[in-house]
């Protein structure tokens, strides 16, 4: 199992502890729920920067290997942020972007 991993690169005394976001890499769930309680619940995908008009799914980043190698990592944090979607899905919910001055994103395996 894979687990997508998004944690702020430096300290901001707004942002909402704890970091770092836990994702689980096949579902876009975002673990520990305890803690989160649907906010947020899911990763729903990336948007730029700069152009708010690029916006890149989750699912066909995972799908189509995006994330695989460090440098595309790297430029998904330099240049997008993320979208979750906060609340119950089937209830509506509604996407909210973290704009974190700078992130980084990893991918670990997990048992």
């Amino acid at each position: 199992m894979k687990t997508l991993t998004i944690k702020p690169s430096v300290d901001n005394p707004l942002s909402r502890q704890p970091y770092p976001i836990y994702v689980d890499f096949e579902t876009l769930v975002v673990k520990r729920q305890d803690i989160w309680q649907g906010n947020p619940n899911h990763l729903v995908g990336f948007i730029n920067r700069t152009n708010d008009q690029d916006f890149l799914f989750a699912k066909d980043l995972i799908r189509t290997n995006f994330f695989e190698g460090k440098n595309y990592l790297k430029k998904m944090a330099r240049e997008y942020y993320p979208v979750f979607n906060h609340g119950n899905q089937l209830s509506g919910g509604c996407w909210v972007t973290y704009t974190m001055d700078r992130f980084e994103l990893s991918i670990n395996e997990t048992k």
